[in-house]
């Protein structure tokens, strides 16, 4: 698997995430799948030479090295390393790199749409600013998945990473000493992309009639593209869009 400008980027966050003791419970979660304990291992360890790469002997992640030619040579080491993986469990990394790295923009159209649903969902005044009726406003509400139906609680994540008493987790937090929460935030974006996003589309999926489905979509996307900010790059995630 080749990646190529920004998704090398990316690939950055993923080797930091995967370098930290505190996540590995959570890989599952965008892999599918569980790894055994020897890929975990074989990865966590690639992981952290790949963050020694590319830190080199910077102590702030944001003053490295992001030209191509450095992410192609970090990520050329991870992909060599984790090739001794066992067919399945180099599926499940394959996987959990792509869902992790794949797509920053439409990550953060994700993020952008669940926080709009979220606010049509629960907020009254922005819903009517919205112009979005009761009954629009019900049927996403029913259909948006809870923290509970994946054990996933982004935001309880977010403060258990912060209290990692792990040393590697404490060196990682303190590259970003700035953005401690930076590791949790990127694993944040990936799982409403990959997982919180889509679980939404199949629950209207199951509750509503193709024809209806369209309309409704059709209705949100036109009042969800009336609160982008001027001049931003957000668009209706592609998950929205592709619905015919």
């Amino acid at each position: 698997m080749t990646w190529n400008g920004p998704m090398n980027q990316m690939f950055d966050r993923y080797a930091l995430f995967v370098s930290a003791e505190f996540f590995v419970d959570y890989w599952k979660l965008l892999a599918g799948s569980s790894f055994s304990a020897s890929a975990v291992s074989t990865i966590q360890v690639t992981g952290r030479a790949a963050v020694a790469d590319f830190m080199g002997d910077e102590s702030t992640y944001w003053n490295i090295d992001f030209s191509p030619e450095r992410h192609e040579r970090s990520l050329a080491l991870f992909l060599n390393a984790v090739r001794v993986l066992h067919d399945r469990d180099r599926t499940n990394e394959e996987v959990l790199r792509r869902n992790f790295c794949e797509d920053e923009q439409e990550q953060t159209n994700a993020a952008f749409a669940l926080g709009f649903l979220h606010r049509i969902s629960n907020d009254l005044d922005f819903r009517l600013e919205a112009g979005i009726s009761i009954p629009d406003a019900n049927i996403v509400a029913a259909c948006l998945p809870s923290a509970a139906d994946y054990d996933l609680d982004t935001y309880q994540v977010k403060i258990d990473w912060l209290r990692s008493k792990s040393k590697w987790d404490e060196k990682i937090r303190g590259l970003t000493s700035d953005v401690p929460e930076y590791v949790a935030l990127n694993f944040a974006n990936a799982c409403r992309k990959a997982i919180v996003l889509p679980s939404f589309m199949d629950n209207l999926t199951t509750l509503l009639e193709p024809e209806v489905r369209f309309a409704l979509l059709k209705r949100l996307s036109e009042s969800m593209e009336r609160q982008f900010p001027r001049g931003s790059e957000l668009t209706v995630p592609l998950v929205m869009r592709s619905v015919e």
